[in-house]
C-alpha cells in the first residue's frame, strides 16, 4: 500500500478546516480548493477577479513546489466561479499559468 502524506507548505495561507491542504500518495500528489487569500495578511484583499485569480494561481504552485512537484506536473484542475462572466478573464490568466 502506497504511503499518504501530508503536507503543510510554508507560504501557504492557513487551512480554515480541518484537513490538509496537500496530500501525497505514492506519485499523485492532491491540492485542496484554493482561495484568494494572501498568506502574508489572511485575508482575500481585492474583490477584483484578475487579482483574486493569480492569488489562487500563487497558492497553487506554492502547494505544489512544497510538495516537490510544480504546475507543469498538472493533469486536473476545476475553477468555480459565481460569475459565469468572469470566465474570459480567468482563463486567461488561468493559461498563463500552464
Amino acid at each position: 500500500m502506497d504511503r499518504v502524506e501530508r503536507i503543510f507548505p510554508e507560504g501557504l495561507p492557513k487551512a480554515i478546516g480541518p484537513y490538509s491542504p496537500v496530500t501525497s500518495v505514492g506519485d499523485l500528489i492532491f491540492v485542496s480548493g484554493q482561495l484568494p487569500i494572501n498568506p502574508k495578511t489572511g485575508n482575500i484583499d481585492s474583490e477584483d477577479i484578475e487579482w483574486q485569480t493569480h492569488q489562487v494561481m500563487k497558492n497553487l504552485k506554492c502547494a505544489l513546489e512544497g510538495a516537490d512537484s510544480s504546475l507543469s506536473l498538472v493533469s486536473k484542475t476545476t475553477i468555480l466561479l459565481t460569475n459565469i462572466n468572469s470566465f474570459p478573464k480567468v482563463n486567461d490568466i488561468y493559461g498563463s499559468y500552464f
